[in-house]
Formats: C-alpha cells, structure tokens, sequence
C-alpha cells in the first residue's frame, strides 16, 4: 500500500491532528479517549442513583447541606460534559469555551470540598475553633485554551505554574478533613456513636481515602518529567468527577441509611446527644452536647450529622 508524500497528496490535510507530531497528537487522543471515558462514567453514576437523587430532593426536608449537594453534582455534570464537547468536537471560540468550562470546575471543587467541611462540621459539632479553621482553610479552595491549527478543534493551552495551587489546596484540604475525622472516630466519638452511625461514618472514610489518593496520582503524573506533557493533566478531568462521585455517594448513603432508621431520625439529626448509664463508671467524654437522664440519641432539626456527611 502506497502513502501520500506531501501535503497536497492527502485526501483531508486539515484533519486536526495532522497539524502536530505523532508522538503529541498520540497524547491528544488518548486524553479524548479519557475524558470521553469519564463522560461515560458520569452518565452510569448519574443514572444508577437517579431514584436515590430524586428521594433526597423531593421527599426530605431541603436543607443546606442538599442544595450544596445539588450544586456540587450539576457543577460537575457541566465540568465533565463541557471537557468532553471541549476535546471532541470544533468549538471554534476556544478561549471563551475554556473559561466557561474553568468556572464549572471552580464551582464542581468549591461545592465538593464543602461537603467535605460540613460532613467535619457534623463531627466536630463543638468545637467552633476547629470549625473555623477548615473554614478558612476551606476559603482559600476557592488555564488557559487555544485553536488547534487552522481548524476550530481546542487544546489544552501550556499551563501556569500558578496553576498547580488550584490542585494542590484541595488535596491539603482533603487530607486535613479525613486526618480529623478519622482521629475522632478511631480515639473518641466512634467508642460510643451506635452501631450504624459508626458504621457509616468510618465507611466514608474508605470512599475520601479513593479521593485522596486520585489526587495524589493526579499530581505524581503531573510532575513525572520523563512523560510527554499531553499525558501530565491525563487525570485531571477523571479526578474531578471521582473526588465529586466519592463525597456524593456519602452523602446519599448516609442521609438515606439514617431516614430509613426509626421515625424519630426521620427529622435529620443536628447532634447526637448521650449521658451516662445507671452503673456506668465513667461518662462519654465527647464534644457533642450532654443533656439528660436517660441514655438514649436524641434527634434534632439543623443541619447536623445527616447533613454533614
């Protein structure tokens, strides 16, 4: 079989990747391949949990903590749909679709890493210093695009090196939440949260250590020189949508593994409250309130622990 030589002998000289190397425009489609594979990934999530989504919405009370879940899913629908069109198809307007698709990944990390700090803020119910502090941290959670060639398909532009904050304040954040909580359930609270409780919160855990570690691939790839450039931010689009799907699923498990609990947790618990039993030696030093004589978990109304995870 015989090959055109030049230019002019190809059937379609203007097919986008013909403008770049074959090594660069190898690394352009296997990160098509990834970022259509997370769009995939997204669409089984989103309707494998659609009946879930729809109950926590329309049939329990609409608190905070759910109107950030909202958020935090759509923002990430749109990050991950935006990131596939961005890569696939000729957009034409490149910069302009590169922001848009930029403030839905501001929004998607912002809203997801908030999850995180009000599932601590469940944990840590007293403690407002601690409270404040991942919020300020939490605060400072809060690239660049081009035309491939003569055609109207985009590119990753070079990036910042600025950029690598918006990577690496999340992960901080992340680790920080999950090093805290994981210390009060192993040396305090979990000793005497019931069963279920205990039991879902320390599950969680095992759904942010998959966060934490996506996060740390993400940034290991980044820095690994000997890589091509196009393959460093390979994870950065399946590392969003797995740190969102993570928070999400505890959330959802959570809040609908307490609503199906005895009527009286139906009312989304604030706190959890306990004292000590007749004949017990000591009583459960805990940060969440103290406040009666019999030794049972009394219920709330605020934004608490089923909203805090």
């Amino acid at each position: 079989m015989s090959f055109p030589t030049n230019c002019s002998d190809l059937p379609n000289p203007f097919t986008p990747l013909a403008f770049h190397p074959q090594a660069v425009a190898t690394g352009i489609e296997v990160g098509r391949y990834v970022t259509v594979t997370t769009a995939g990934a997204l669409l089984w999530d989103v309707l494998s949990n659609i009946f879930s989504k729809y109950d926590i919405l329309f049939n329990h009370r609409l608190t905070f903590t759910t109107l950030v879940y909202a958020m935090a899913r759509l923002s990430t629908v749109l990050f991950v749909l935006l990131s596939a069109v961005f890569q696939t198809a000729p957009v034409k307007h490149c910069t302009i679709f590169q922001q848009v698709r930029m403030a839905t990944v501001v929004a998607t990390i912002s809203t997801t890493t908030l999850l995180f700090h009000i599932r601590l803020r469940g944990i840590y119910q007293m403690h407002r210093y601690i409270i404040g502090a991942f919020f300020i941290i939490w605060l400072c959670v809060v690239a660049t695009g081009e035309n491939l060639g003569l055609t109207d398909y985009c590119i990753e532009g070079p990036s910042k090196p600025y950029v690598m904050l918006a990577i690496f304040v999340p992960i901080f954040y992340d680790t920080l939440v999950f090093i805290a909580i994981s210390y009060q359930l192993v040396f305090f609270s979990g000793k005497y949260l019931p069963a279920f409780t205990a039991s879902s919160l320390r599950n969680g855990q095992l759904f942010y250590a998959v966060t934490i570690l996506s996060s740390v691939l993400l940034v290991l790839l980044h820095y690994i020189t000997a890589l091509p450039v196009e393959y460093r931010g390979l994870l950065s689009v399946p590392n969003t949508f797995i740190c969102n799907a993570m928070a999400s699923h505890v959330f959802r498990h959570t809040r609908l593994q307490l609503a199906a609990q005895k009527p009286n947790l139906l009312t989304m618990p604030s706190t959890i409250q306990w004292q000590q039993t007749p004949g017990s030696a000591e009583l459960a030093s805990t940060p969440l309130p103290y406040t009666g004589a019999n030794s049972t978990i009394k219920v709330g109304e605020d934004i608490g622990v089923i909203d805090n995870v």
